[in-house]
């Protein structure tokens, strides 16, 4: 109870998902919320006490379609099946309406799925031809016309119900806060708890397509312009200020230098100073080449590899419905570009040795320096963890 207790405190959250959809308690449909937060809370705590969510209320929102399409796709010659005997079953409708009352005619129109009183108007100019006849026409499966839900949302409302085992639930109703008519089920030593659910199918205008929508909307933060400007105002004083700086003692060095090739002075015999002692060691290279040379490659490699990333999450070719596609995709760019490391690696290594015998050195670097890095980093931390038993 006590970690039942403390993960309470830590505020965990539960996540489950239904036709890879996650589960959620905002309202999907809801077009003002700002995003959607997957999962619900393991409890809470109210009074010094702790509660636990022991009773769930899923709302499955679904899309109608119908089995005709499942079935067409599979075998395109059922088609004319389904369309001859909807002609037939609507013109016998239409034909015997001239001798049926209304109130018959209307029952017997809804006993037939929308997908047949689609046609219902298109057909009342052409009874005849509409009532075809046995000229061979496949005839479409049966349960062709049956209608399949598509599951296009996934939510929970997640409440506390102290009841025994095998009690019935009819007539417990999770309430919010003080309109709750039962006493939540707290978390104490030696308590029994009873988890239980009830499931809800709702239809739903979402669509197959657009069912990710909410899951992707993203909060709309306020943009602080008046830092911004600051910021950008005291970068822009900074920078010319140093610029005039630098261009003032620039100009007085170039004009004692200019000076001197008039008077005719020994150019050789003159006191060097400042930045002109370190004028050569530009076309030197530094003392550990390699590692510069090594920690560039893996930092291309590392750009290339978020670049592309986003180009194609971005392009929509790594959709969150395709559970680990980013990460997958992440992992096997950040292999292929290794190629593209190795190269800026080498060539920057031979700018700045001004050869380039060596390189198979240069790529092995490459290959085993920052990722032995990180893989030791995360064995040190996983024995860490492992040995503390979590």
């Amino acid at each position: 109870m006590q970690v039942l207790k403390q993960k309470i405190d830590k505020h965990y959250r539960i996540n489950m998902a239904l036709d890879n959809l996650p589960v959620t308690v905002y309202d999907l449909l809801d077009e003002d919320q700002e995003y959607v937060r997957p999962g619900f809370e393991l409890g809470y705590k109210e009074g010094g006490k702790y509660y636990i969510n022991n009773h769930l209320v899923f709302n499955i929102l679904v899309y109608m379609t119908h089995g005709e399409y499942t079935a067409a796709q599979a075998h395109p010659s059922l088609m004319d099946g389904i369309d001859t005997r909807r002609a037939r079953k609507l013109s016998s409708l239409l034909h015997s309406a001239s001798s049926s009352s209304p109130a018959s005619l209307q029952a017997q129109l809804d006993t037939l799925p929308r997908s047949h009183l689609a046609q219902r108007r298109r057909l009342q100019d052409t009874p005849a031809a509409a009532a075809g006849g046995d000229d061979g026409t496949p005839t479409a499966q049966p349960g062709a016309d049956e209608p399949y839900y598509m599951v296009v949302g996934f939510e929970v409302s997640p409440c506390s119900i102290a009841r025994k085992a095998g009690e019935p639930l009819e007539d417990i109703i999770c309430g919010l806060g003080d309109d709750s008519h039962v006493a939540p089920q707290e978390v104490v030593e030696g308590a029994r708890i009873v988890y239980s659910y009830d499931v809800y199918w709702l239809d739903s205008r979402i669509k197959w397509t657009s069912r990710w929508d909410a899951y992707l909307r993203m909060p709309g933060g306020k943009v602080h312009w008046f830092s911004i400007a600051t910021s950008l105002l005291v970068v822009l004083v900074m920078a010319v200020i140093v610029a005039l700086i630098l261009v003032r003692t620039v100009r007085r060095d170039l004009a004692k230098y200019e000076q001197l090739v008039i008077e005719g002075g020994n150019m050789d015999a003159r006191e060097e100073s400042g930045w002109k002692l370190v004028t050569g060691d530009v076309f030197r290279a530094p003392l550990k080449s390699k590692t510069l040379a090594v920690q560039v490659g893996s930092g291309v490699q590392i750009l290339a590899t978020s670049a592309v990333s986003m180009l194609l999450a971005s392009l929509g070719f790594l959709s969150p419905a395709a559970r680990g596609a980013l990460l997958t995709t992440t992992m096997v760019l950040y292999v292929l570009l290794a190629l593209l490391a190795g190269a800026a690696a080498v060539y920057c290594w031979g700018a700045m040795e001004r050869s380039y015998n060596g390189w198979h050195s240069v790529c092995g670097m490459v290959a085993v320096y920052y990722p032995g890095i990180i893989m030791g980093i995360f064995t040190l931390l996983n024995l860490a963890i492992h040995s503390t038993g979590k």
